[in-house]
């Protein structure tokens, strides 16, 4: 089956985006099956954007969401929407820190795109538009994090991964069984 031809999207149906995020900072176990990805964004309102109130919606396919906090404070099923393809936040303030948890299969991945596992190893292509196959998305400004695993083929870093300085986001418990 054949992908739909990609619809051009020009310039003047451009809107701004509604929020910009500042930092992500993604901490991500690597396991043989599957991978957990928590990932910190600290998220503001654009304030060229066209529609002030409105929600956050982030990319989410291909994921398996686990949970999410807002400011430290754990978001309760009716704070927010998750669809097949997007986890949406109606009432968000002005500036905050979101928190995500999502599972994700590497080695399920036949895209080649997001985090991905090979014979070698797990690899990342991180694509603006494609970045969601490893955690929630909207639009990064930069990207920091730690990875961690405990199996032979399993690296330190993943390659083509833009990891170079300690993720702040919170590490609550090591993995069963993780050396790393």
């Amino acid at each position: 089956m054949r992908d739909p031809a990609p619809v051009p999207i020009q310039l003047k149906d451009y809107a701004p985006p509604a929020f910009l995020i500042d930092s992500v900072d993604l901490d991500v176990d690597l396991f043989e099956d599957h991978a957990r990805v928590r990932s910190c964004l600290a998220i503001s309102r654009n304030p060229k954007a066209t529609d002030s109130k409105a929600p956050l919606v982030l990319d989410a396919e291909e994921l398996e969401f686990e949970s999410a906090a807002l400011d430290g404070r754990k978001l309760a099923a009716g704070d927010y929407t998750l669809g097949e393809a997007h986890l949406t936040i109606a009432k968000a303030p002005a500036r905050f820190v979101l928190e995500t948890v999502c599972k994700t299969y590497p080695r399920k991945n036949t895209q080649l795109m997001g985090l991905y596992a090979a014979e070698n190893g797990f690899f990342t292509q991180c694509e603006a538009e494609r970045l969601p196959a490893h955690h929630l998305f909207h639009r990064p400004a930069g990207r920091d994090g730690q990875v961690h695993g405990d199996h032979p083929r399993q690296p330190r870093k993943i390659s083509g991964a833009a990891f170079e300085r300690q993720s702040r986001c919170k590490r609550r418990t090591k993995p069963a069984g993780a050396t790393g």
